[in-house]
């Protein structure tokens, strides 16, 4: 199977266990996703802020000077709101977006909430600390964390690209 189908399939999957993956979940999912994706292929954690609350001299690489904990509260008096996270990636000489939504060609705005995407990325790590967050959105219940993690690490364990 092609990664791009399987990434699709894999966001329906997710979509079809879990309430509000990407109303709150989403760096829950990025996080996951991309620690799995990593092993494939090149993968960046990409945020994107609101419409309103978008500066554009704001870039991850000026907002981490000013974050110590790496708490949201952190990044968003840095000038990084988390409007909708994302995993973009490397593959067959493309740069994609993922989201639960599916695999769209890396874009200026996400395709999932048509908001701005910020200079830079967050690695890996800090998106799983940013996901351990208990209070990182109430609109996802954090209870469907270890079934998301399930969902997802089960369908990369059965993945193998096609030749």
């Amino acid at each position: 199977m092609s990664l791009i189908k399987f990434l699709n399939n894999l966001g329906d999957a997710v979509d079809e266990k879990i309430d509000n993956v990407n109303f709150g979940g989403c760096c829950v999912f990025a996080a996951i996703v991309a620690a799995r994706l990593a092993t494939i292929c090149p993968t960046r954690i990409v945020v994107a802020c609101p419409h309103d609350y978008w500066d554009d001299d704001v870039t991850i690489e000026k907002a981490r000077h000013y974050v110590q904990s790496n708490s949201p509260t952190e990044w968003n008096d840095a000038g990084v709101e988390f409007g909708h996270v994302i995993v973009e990636f490397d593959y067959e000489c493309r740069t994609w977006h993922y989201d639960s939504a599916g695999v769209t060609r890396k874009l200026s705005r996400t395709n999932t909430f048509d908001f701005p995407i910020v200079d830079g990325f967050l690695s890996i790590k800090e998106a799983c600390e940013l996901a351990s967050y208990p209070d990182w959105n109430n609109r996802f219940d954090r209870s469907q964390i270890p079934e998301m993690a399930e969902v997802i690490n089960k369908q990369f364990d059965g993945f193998s690209i096609e030749a």
